[in-house]
């Protein structure tokens, strides 16, 4: 009779042997995702250059923050420059010609960025805070379309629902 009764220990190795797969599984499983949040170099310095342009919006409209916008200025553009030099993540899907056709767009796009932040510079430095306005909107226009061309479909319906998060 007592041969087939089982021992309380034996039952919990029993049933952590059975549980050891499934926490396999579910560590797999988080550590897929935690790796897919965590952001590449360039799209963390894209934030900051979209915090930047944010924190333009406010300041154009007054001369008197003209000395706070060309700092922005000055971090934007240095920022363009190192993203320009910087792969995105979905080249990494692409292969041979189309690859090479997609980095040398993003990079025309990134010298059109740092192009048109030294414009924005200049207007600022002449005091022609509304030219600046006219140029940091037409700055958005090729925010929208370098992120639908160059970004992740994930990244960019994220980036969608943060800026319209923020207005």
């Amino acid at each position: 009779m007592s041969r087939y009764r089982t021992n309380p220990v034996s039952m919990l190795l029993i049933s952590a042997l059975l549980a050891a797969p499934m926490s396999l599984v579910f560590c797999t499983t988080v550590r897929a995702e935690e790796e897919k949040k965590q952001k590449s170099e360039l799209h963390k310095k894209m934030e900051v250059i979209d915090e930047g342009m944010k924190k333009l919006s406010r300041t154009l409209k007054k001369t008197d923050q003209n000395e706070v916008s060309l700092k922005v200025i000055d971090q934007i553009t240095g920022l363009a420059k190192e993203c320009k030099e910087m792969t995105p993540s979905h080249a990494a899907k692409l292969k041979g010609a189309e690859k090479t056709k997609f980095l040398e767009d993003y990079r025309k796009s990134m010298t059109q960025l740092i192009d048109t932040m030294e414009q924005m510079k200049k207007a600022v430095v002449a005091g022609d805070n509304d030219k600046a306005r006219e140029i940091r909107k037409s700055l958005k226009d090729m925010e929208e379309t370098g992120h639908d061309k160059f970004m992740e479909s994930d990244d960019r319906d994220a980036a969608k629902g943060k800026d319209s998060k923020d207005k």
